[in-house]
């Protein structure tokens, strides 16, 4: 993951940190209920229908649509059985992860990042930096996340 040295130096300071906390689990339970689980000017929703240049006010929009045809495509509808929207960042990512296992050849690694993932995964880790949480841990993992994606470009 070369350029990520940073990131990840970040990541694992967060990490690290988390074992001095003395509620760590309810602080990153709490984190994670608000970033990811309530709407509000300081949650970030993982959905990619609700950024970039296809944003709209709900989920299920048009890069929900496209992860279902590309499941479909794959045989691997039963996948998304999860009361999630199909543009749910961890299907996307889970889907990258198909590509770079060749389970799923349907497309490269780098052609998906950047018709699917790029056009809006700044813009999500944007909202996650700005919002005050207790831990930092979400920041940290964005951030690597990001980093990551911008290396298979």
């Amino acid at each position: 993951m070369s350029g990520c040295e940073a990131e990840q130096a970040d990541f694992e300071r967060a990490v690290g940190a988390l074992s001095t906390r003395i509620n760590a689990e309810r602080d990153l339970a709490a984190d994670f209920a608000a970033l990811f689980l309530l709407f509000g000017s300081q949650s970030a929703p993982p959905y990619a229908s609700l950024y970039g240049a296809e944003a709209s006010s709900t989920v299920s929009g048009a890069p929900h649509d496209r992860m279902v045809a590309r499941y479909d495509a794959a045989g691997l509808r039963s996948a998304l059985a999860a009361n999630e929207p199909a543009d749910h960042i961890a299907f996307m990512l889970e889907y990258l992860g198909l590509l770079h296992s060749g389970e799923v050849q349907s497309e490269t690694a780098q052609a998906f990042v950047v018709a699917e993932l790029a056009p809006w995964v700044d813009q999500f880790v944007g909202k996650i930096r700005a919002s005050d949480t207790a831990t930092g841990f979400y920041q940290a993992v964005g951030l690597l996340t990001c980093c990551y994606l911008k290396s298979l470009k």
